[in-house]
Order: structure tokens, then C-alpha cells, then sequence
């Protein structure tokens, strides 16, 4: 790893405890190290930097005059580079003084002459080493007014290529997000949010499992009821999961007048298996025809029931037709790789 700028915070030159772990630094060509002493809380810089611009008189950032400039490259870029990573820029704060604030980067901007302003401005880019012509770009823009007259929290801008996602929202193994997205007034009233399962609720109404409901709600997981006998399924069972710990097979008969779109997932828990059949007028739909059971296959195996029309549903999951082979666990997605910026192009011209 080569960086560009170190600042460490409370740390050793060479090293800085993270946690019980020592974390080693790589070396810091010509370092400076500065002790603050700020009495009666005066604030305090180790190294400070100013600018008192007249202006270059042509706007935008190819022409912009900075503060500090920092580039940094790989060894014969666009030609032979070697496996390594490259950081131009790292900031590295520990804190642990009682109820203390703390940030990697503070930044305050102001604007008064009515232009465009922004916290921050990111340009990611892939470039064809032998074109040296950029074939995938974003542009990122976070804490922007426009003209001093419309405000955005982000500005997610793909400028060439087609993206993939605007903003992933994930979770590594063992972690969830109760809230993947929320919007909240200043008192904390909630307009609408998206939670960890996929559910959404906006303006009262929640829709659940594709079963929208009225109401004073709050988002959360799926109830889960437990099953132990043969039964119908019934309407107040949309949106939850059916858990079964039973030890002998039991079966679960959809009827009709369920609402189009319920869903329900079910879980075998125990050794006796879950069976899901229709009453007779309603038929479960599959990819080669119609077949009249589904079963679990096994201890944890979980399966879905959809309702997919007023006189049909479908099963997915991990569930095996009465005699019949077994089908793929349809209700899975495969995780998704956590998402990097590339590489960086900073001199190029305004998108905006």
C-alpha cells in the first residue's frame, strides 16, 4: 500500500493500538509529529492551511484555485503498473475522551454568490489502459445546494456506461439492518421506510409480503405463528411464518378468497414434514404443469406460498412434489459483493 497524505490522530509515529490489536503503519517519509496543548478549551491545529483566493475567473474545477493539491499515481500507469493498492488520501482518528464528538473529516462549506456548492464531490471511473478513454464513470455529490435555491442530502450521477445500482443498501454475514432506508420529519415522525426484509411502509399504509394494510403501524420483522396440526391456511396468516415443530406431517390446505398477492413462508422445525395442497378449486401452479402437494424436504427446510390469482398459488423453496423429484430452492438470492470505487479521474470536465 503507497499513501499519499497520513494524518494519524492520537497515535504513534509507527504504529496505533486499534481495539487490543497493534495496527503497523507503513512508513512515513519525513514525519511530523506535533503535541497540541490547548488550554481553557481552545481550539487547536497541528497543521493549517490557508487560502485567500482572488478567483481564476473561469468557473469550474479544471480552472478552480485550491488550498492543497495531492496527486498520486502507480508507477508506469496506463503501462506496465504492479499489484498493489494505491490511497492518496488517509485520515486516521482515535478518540476515547467521555462523551466526546469525533470525525474522521469535518467539513463546513458556505456559498453566497449563488452557484453551485457541495460538501463533497467524488469522481469514480474505468478506463481502457490502451484507449485511456474512460468506459464506466460516477459522479458522487453529497451535502449540495444548487444555485442557493434547491437542497439534496446525495447526487448519484452515472456519467458514462450503464450503472448497475444507484445505492446498495446490504449487510455482511451476521448483520441486518433493521431500517435499510427511512425518511423521518424533525420530530421523528416517520413518512415511509423500507426495512431489512424488503417491507415498506409510507404514510400509514404498509405493504407486507405484497398484502398492503391500513393503519398506525410499525415497521418490523415477519410475526411468526407457530403450526403444530392440519389445517387451512387463513387470511390473517399473510405476511407471517408458519413454524412447525411437530414431530409427525401435517399439511396445510389453501382455499379460496385469499388475497392475490398474499404471501406466507413456512418452516418444518421439527421432523414431521409440511405438506401444502389446494382445497380442490384451487390448483398450485409449477413450471411444468400443475401438481397437487408439495412437501418439505427435511428438518430447516423452508418453502413459500404465493397466491397468485383469486384460484391459484405457487410454492417455492424447499419442497419436493409427492413422489417427485426435488425442486431448487427458488427463494434465494446469491449474496452480493460489496461494492468499491475503482479508480479515480479528478481532473475532467463539470458533468454538471
Amino acid at each position: 500500500m503507497s499513501i499519499g497524505i497520513r494524518v494519524a490522530l492520537a497515535c504513534a509515529v509507527s504504529s496505533c493500538v486499534v481495539g487490543a490489536a497493534a495496527q503497523t503503519l507503513p512508513t512515513i517519509t519525513n514525519p511530523v509529529v506535533i503535541n497540541l496543548s490547548a488550554p481553557g478549551g481552545a481550539p487547536a491545529a497541528a497543521e493549517a492551511v490557508t487560502l485567500v483566493s482572488p478567483g481564476s475567473g473561469t468557473n469550474g474545477p479544471q480552472t478552480a484555485q485550491v488550498g492543497v493539491n495531492v496527486k498520486c499515481s502507480k508507477s508506469n500507469y496506463l503501462a506496465a503498473g504492479t499489484v498493489g493498492e494505491v490511497d492518496c488520501l488517509y485520515a486516521m482518528l482515535r478518540q476515547d475522551g467521555p462523551n466526546s464528538d469525533g470525525s474522521g473529516l469535518l467539513l463546513d462549506t458556505q456559498n453566497t454568490g449563488m452557484g453551485f456548492l457541495s460538501d463533497t464531490e467524488m469522481v469514480a471511473s474505468s478506463v481502457n489502459r490502451a484507449t485511456n478513454v474512460a468506459n464506466l464513470a460516477v459522479d458522487i455529490q453529497e451535502g449540495v445546494i444548487n444555485l442557493g435555491t434547491t437542497m439534496y442530502g446525495a447526487v448519484y450521477d452515472a456519467t458514462i456506461g450503464n450503472g448497475d445500482t444507484g445505492v446498495l443498501v446490504q449487510a455482511g454475514s451476521g448483520a441486518a439492518w433493521n431500517y435499510a432506508l427511512r425518511a423521518m420529519d424533525g420530530s421523528g415522525v416517520q413518512y415511509f421506510s423500507l426495512d431489512g426484509h424488503g417491507n415498506t411502509i409510507q404514510n400509514g399504509t404498509a405493504r407486507i409480503n405484497g398484502v398492503y394494510v391500513s393503519g398506525v403501524m410499525q415497521a418490523s420483522a415477519s410475526p411468526v405463528e407457530g403450526v403444530a396440526e392440519t389445517r387451512a391456511v387463513r387470511k390473517a396468516d399473510c405476511g407471517t411464518i408458519m413454524r412447525s415443530t411437530s414431530d409427525r406431517s401435517l399439511k396445510l390446505t389453501v382455499p379460496n378468497g385469499l388475497p392475490v398477492g398474499c404471501r406466507i413462508d413456512i418452516i418444518q422445525a421439527g421432523q414431521g414434514s409440511v405438506s401444502i395442497a389446494g382445497n380442490g378449486t384451487m390448483r398450485s401452479e409449477r413450471l411444468h404443469g400443475q401438481s397437487a402437494v408439495q412437501t418439505t424436504q427435511g428438518r430447516f427446510a423452508e418453502a413459500s406460498l404465493l397466491i397468485d390469482s383469486r384460484s391459484s398459488f405457487l410454492v417455492g423453496g424447499q419442497v419436493s412434489d409427492t413422489g417427485g423429484a426435488a425442486l431448487a430452492d427458488a427463494g434465494r438470492l446469491p449474496s452480493s459483493p460489496l461494492v468499491s470505487l475503482a479508480s479515480w479521474q479528478p481532473e475532467r470536465p463539470d458533468p454538471r
